[in-house]
């Protein structure tokens, strides 16, 4: 009879549980400074820093260090509670209100949609590539961060032109 594969082996329950009861709090703990955020930031600004936290929270993943990963779930709920309202937000201001419940709900159909193609993908990937997923991740993340960073940069520009066109200048 051939040994199972290393993969097949069970993790501990503790350490599991233990990851998910960090990132849980990560985002219990975001969720009260959101009104602070949002209040002091622009929403593209949550977006680029949001995308950055998930990033290093996806890269400290790569490390075989046993602590890591509990560091990684707390940045990771961090990042996401931070980005995703601001995200959803930012959705909502471009539909403008007669269109606005619309879609909100075709993006949180869509998030939904995208949570459960890239867990599935994700663990899919996970067996061919190992760690280097995590670097994956991390990198589409500043990828992401950088074109919200873009969209910042378009959408500055167009209130100043705006600016100016009714200025006369």
């Amino acid at each position: 009879m051939a040994p199972d594969p290393p993969h097949a082996a069970r993790p501990p329950v503790f350490p599991v549980l233990l990851v998910n009861f960090v990132g849980t709090l990560g985002y219990s703990i975001v969720l009260p400074f959101l009104v602070f955020l949002v209040a002091r930031f622009e929403g593209t600004s949550l977006i680029v820093a949001g995308n950055l936290v998930l990033a290093i929270g996806f890269w400290l993943l790569v490390s075989p260090r046993p602590l890591l990963p509990y560091a990684a779930a707390a940045l990771v709920a961090i990042g996401n509670g931070v980005m995703w309202p601001a995200v959803m937000a930012l959705v909502a201001n471009m539909a403008g209100e007669e269109r606005q419940g619309a879609v909100q709900g075709i993006a949180g159909g869509l998030g939904g949609l995208a949570s459960i193609l890239g867990l599935v993908g994700g663990g899919l990937l996970y067996e061919s590539l190992g760690a280097a997923t995590f670097a994956l991740s991390a990198g589409t993340m500043l990828v992401a961060g950088a074109m919200a960073m873009a969209l910042r940069a378009a959408h500055s520009a167009g209130r100043r032109a705006s600016t100016n066109s009714k200025n006369g200048l």
